[in-house]
């Protein structure tokens, strides 16, 4: 009778160490995070050769990437609310499989305007993987073991991002981009019925409902908070900066004097693996010191890397990318583990924004450093993302130099 009882508590209760249950939820949440990065960044390096195939200028073929993120940026927010309401799993499991469809639909569109809009519809129904994950995670896994959970989870998102771009790239140079796309979908659409089968159905949950007035007036409320709205901006301009370089950088290593391949230019996001040791870093320096070094540090290095870009040597280029990438990671870990703390209430909510930020500046920024490239090439787009860096000390000027550990 007390072993019933006890199994019973068990199966009502969060997830613990021993569960049954629990291998295969991670295992289900590595996958969500390495197919649903995959699945959101995988035109990045084919940015050159879908110009070149639908005869588009650089400015247009930016949108392969940025109408997906900007798409996602909107999204994010309206999606949170309504799993808060109607449950995790149902929106983890539409949202990667609908973008994972949405993506082998762009593998076979037969003009750039097709691509466009189910690459739009890739980010609309990704917006499901994000905004829910954490929740879900922190709701069925027990305290004690939910970190060890959520780090699978970012280990899936760091080598979905590389791996998924080395094997865009690669495919890429050896067939088309069409097997590319295809390849990322069908994946997604594998690790979609991994997640069906492997992810326990939620236990912990409870439905809130939000009415409209509560969500506009905490969403307003984060806007007037100067504190909050700094994280923003910088949020919008570290993406911004990030994303833009590593798009533009195909077009300038593939044209003279470098005159590289596809594959050679889609080696350059194993720097990407960079991320992961130095975010742990950053992190440990906010949680013992505050934002306020990691932050200015890494944006330093990001612009004396950028400033070494400028010069026409490829050995300067890839030490000043290293010395960009390092940088990007100190500044993101410190902004994006600072805004949930510093909120004073509705903590979801802020990081919501804040991530509708970060993904709309990765958008926007882009497709200037398109219209850049166009204008006046590699030297335009590194006066605009040199710009953006600028404006980032100017908004990390104005934060407390001893500002209280997080």
């Amino acid at each position: 009778m007390s072993s019933r009882a006890e199994h019973s508590q068990t199966a009502s209760g969060p997830l613990q160490t021993g569960s049954r249950e629990l291998p295969g939820l991670r295992l289900a949440m590595f996958l969500c995070g390495f197919c649903s990065v995959s699945v959101l960044h995988g035109t990045q390096p084919l940015l050159p050769e879908l110009a070149t195939g639908f005869g588009v200028p650089s400015s247009s073929a930016s949108w392969a990437l940025s109408a997906t993120m900007l798409a996602l940026s909107v999204m994010l927010l309206p999606v949170g609310l309504l799993s808060d309401r109607f449950g995790r799993r149902a929106f983890l499991l539409g949202g990667l499989g609908l973008a994972s469809l949405a993506t082998v639909a762009a593998a076979l569109a037969p003009r750039f305007g097709d691509l466009i809009a189910w690459r739009t519809l890739t980010g609309l129904a990704l917006a499901g993987v994000p905004a829910v994950a954490l929740a879900y995670l922190s709701e069925e896994v027990a305290p004690g073991i939910v970190g060890r959970s959520i780090a699978l989870y970012a280990a899936g998102n760091a080598l979905g991002g590389v791996s998924g771009r080395l094997a865009a790239g690669a495919l890429g140079e050896w067939h088309s981009w069409r097997l590319s796309l295809a390849v990322i979908g069908v994946l997604g659409l594998l690790a979609t019925l991994a997640l069906w089968k492997l992810l326990p159905r939620e236990r912990q949950f409870r439905p809130v409902r939000h009415s409209l007035s509560t969500s506009l007036l905490s969403v307003q409320a984060h806007w007037r908070n100067p504190e909050l709205r700094r994280y923003f901006a910088i949020g919008f301009l570290l993406m911004g900066t990030f994303i833009s370089l590593y798009s533009v950088i195909g077009f300038h290593l593939m044209a003279p004097p470098f005159s590289l391949s596809l594959g050679d230019t889609s080696l350059l996001f194993l720097l990407l693996l960079l991320g992961i040791p130095v975010s742990m870093f950053s992190g440990h320096l906010v949680d013992g010191r505050g934002p306020w070094l990691p932050l200015g540090g890494g944006a330093a290095l990001m612009l004396l890397g950028l400033v070494g870009m400028l010069l026409p040597h490829l050995i300067w280029l890839g030490i000043g990318l290293v010395t960009f990438t390092l940088g990007y990671f100190f500044s993101y870990t410190a902004s994006n583990s600072s805004v949930t703390r510093r909120a004073p209430f509705a903590r979801g909510t802020a990081a919501g924004i804040y991530l509708s930020c970060f993904y709309a500046g990765g958008a926007l920024v882009n497709v200037a450093a398109g219209f850049a490239w166009e204008w006046r090439g590699w030297p335009a787009v590194m006066a605009l993302l040199i710009t953006c860096l600028l404006l980032v000390f100017w908004l990390w000027s104005g934060m407390p130099r001893r500002e209280q550990a997080l």
